[in-house]
C-alpha cells in the first residue's frame, strides 16, 4: 500500500475480502455515506458502475472496469454510485475492499437490486473478443 497515492486519502477503517465464483454476478449495491475501495487480488471480473446520482453530471451512466492478473488494478466506487461484479473467468476471483467508513449492524449503509431485474439496465451478456 502506498499512502501518498490519493487512492488512500481517507483512512482504512474497515477492511474485508469479497469472493466470487465463476460465472457469477455479485451486485447491484450502493452506499449513500461510504466509499467502497477495491483492491483486485485475482481472477477475471468485470466491474460496472452506474451512476445514480441524479445531481451528477454523469448520470444513467455506465462505466466498466475489466479486472484481471494480467491488468489488475485500484477501484474507487463514490457513494451512490452502484455497482457490480461479474466473474467472467474459470477460477473464483477475488477482491479485497477497504471502504471509508466501518460497518454498522444496527444502521447497515448498504442498499441492493438484483441484476437480473432491470431497474439498472444493464446487459449481463459477454461480448467475443
Amino acid at each position: 500500500m502506498n499512502f501518498a497515492h490519493s487512492f488512500w486519502d481517507e483512512p482504512v477503517v474497515y477492511a474485508y475480502c469479497i469472493t466470487i465464483r465463476p460465472g457469477r454476478i455479485k451486485g447491484w449495491g450502493m452506499h449513500k455515506l461510504q466509499s467502497d475501495r477495491y483492491f483486485h487480488v485475482s481472477g477475471s471480473l468485470r466491474c460496472v458502475l452506474y451512476d445514480g446520482r441524479a445531481e451528477s453530471s454523469t448520470y444513467g451512466a455506465f462505466e466498466i472496469h475489466n479486472l484481471t492478473r494480467e491488468s489488475p488494478g485500484l477501484l474507487l466506487i463514490p457513494p451512490g454510485v452502484w455497482h457490480a461484479d461479474q466473474n467472467w473467468g474459470d477460477d473464483e476471483a477475488i477482491l479485497l475492499n477497504f471502504p471509508t467508513r466501518p460497518y454498522d449492524h444496527a444502521q447497515p449503509d448498504k442498499y441492493r437490486l438484483d441484476p437480473h431485474a432491470g431497474e439498472i439496465p444493464f446487459d449481463w451478456t459477454l461480448q467475443d473478443g
